[in-house]
């Protein structure tokens, strides 16, 4: 539809935006650094990248640059969001805010995904850079847990871009082993290292050309060779930095990524409804109480859970056991409308399809003490499991919410089918 369309444009103009960002701290801090050769490019389905050369990097300095792509987009994120939580009481500014609410979590949530501890995210150089390059076991250790991660998110959402990008970094992981083993061994010998002008000292690109057709057991073509000569002449340069800096940098790194994660779990929050009224009833203790017991279910035979509207689900809390299980043997005997009913100690569930069932339901339901009324993240059943024999407040409280949405009141009612 056309609405659809619009909605994917709009969300794909605030991907790229947030990913040129994202881009550009890394562009500017290779150029800070003195990086040649810099370009910033987008990959059609893959994302964007910026590329450079200098081989005379320290290992804190390229710790700078992994951070400083995600970093200013968190804070940027995090920012937009605090303004749009600002704008929600202002009637007038309702797309304003939406708008900058939307951006500002898709910003966070991408962020903060890139700084994940694992190849080849920006996370995962920062610690290959602090922690994993200071021996090829640590470093191959570190990208064979990297590509099972990926493998294992790969299988589990089923994407296969996951699945390509785990394969590919397992597949170079002995070739890496080996040109980290050279660069280990030249650095033990103390070639040359300084690149004048970019430029490889030549006794130097000797020794790791001959070192790298050791490695791989044959001579490798000339395009190969000057891959692997790079690559193992960057790693001689790249010291890992001393104790304090790592201790600061992996502080830093951790501290972000948790930021990333308590920032856009609040700005999730604040799309749905309001943080504050979702604190005040994880807060707040269980309304109700229920005895430990299996669910009573009914619902036509024709019934579909499926088809069931998402809104018009009704919670009713009754004051004694006795009660809900009378009322529940009468409503499933002689129901109002189709719909599926379900009895959880004094609580009763209804689903319904439509309006006119939903306003039967409730009539039926008010006549025997009322529904629970629907407000944004407030609670509209909770309750605490209490074994036959001892009060509730003895035993282990299990808090169940549900805010009108069938996603969560579906969870919700498999959680009970399982655990009771």
């Amino acid at each position: 539809s056309a609405g659809a369309f619009i909605d994917s444009v709009k969300f794909l103009s605030v991907l790229v935006a947030i990913l040129f960002v994202h881009e550009l701290g890394h562009y500017l801090a290779m150029r800070w650094f003195g990086y040649r050769n810099l370009r910033m490019f987008f990959i059609p389905f893959f994302g964007a990248a910026v590329s450079g050369q200098n081989y005379n990097v320290a290992g804190w300095k390229k710790v700078v640059v992994s951070l400083l792509g995600p970093l200013p987009g968190i804070g940027i994120g995090i920012l937009l969001g605090v303004i749009a939580v600002s704008l929600k009481q202002n009637p007038d500014a309702e797309d304003i805010w939406q708008l900058l609410l939307e951006i500002g979590t898709v910003s966070v949530v991408i962020n903060g995904f890139n700084l994940l501890p694992i190849l080849p995210l920006d996370g995962g150089w920062v610690m290959h850079a602090l922690i994993f390059c200071r021996h090829p076991v640590f470093d191959a250790g570190f990208r064979l847990l990297a590509a099972l991660s990926l493998l294992t998110l790969g299988a589990m959402m089923n994407a296969w871009f996951f699945i390509f990008i785990g394969l590919f970094l397992m597949l170079g992981i002995p070739v890496t082993f080996r040109m980290a083993r050279l660069a280990q061994r030249l650095r033990r010998e103390g070639v040359p290292s300084f690149a004048a002008d970019g430029l490889i000292p030549p006794e130097t690109a000797t020794k790791i050309i001959d070192g790298v057709d050791d490695a791989t057991g044959h001579a490798a073509s000339a395009q190969i060779a000057a891959t692997h000569s790079l690559q193992v002449f960057e790693t001689i340069n790249a010291t890992p930095p001393g104790l304090i800096v790592s201790v600061f940098f992996v502080i830093l790194h951790l501290a972000s990524l948790g930021a990333s994660i308590g920032a856009g779990f609040v700005l999730m929050i604040e799309k749905q409804s309001s943080f504050r009224d979702f604190y005040d009833l994880a807060m707040s203790g269980p309304n109700d109480t229920a005895l430990c017991e299996k669910p009573e279910k009914w619902s036509p035979p024709d019934w579909v859970p499926s088809e069931a509207d998402e809104h018009l689900l009704l919670i009713a809390h009754r004051d004694s056991l006795e009660l809900a299980s009378n009322e529940f043997q009468k409503l499933s005997a002689n129901p109002p409308a189709a719909g599926r009913l379900m009895r959880f100690g004094q609580s009763l569930l209804v689903d319904v399809k439509d309006v006119t069932a939903h306003d039967l339901w409730k009539n039926e339901l008010n006549t025997g003490g009322g529904v629970k009324k629907k407000v944004p993240f407030q609670s509209e059943f909770t309750a605490a499991c209490r074994p036959s024999n001892g009060p509730a407040t003895s035993a282990r409280t299990a808090r169940i919410t549900t805010t009108g949405s069938l996603v969560q009141a579906g969870l919700f009612r498999r959680g009970l089918n399982r655990k009771t």
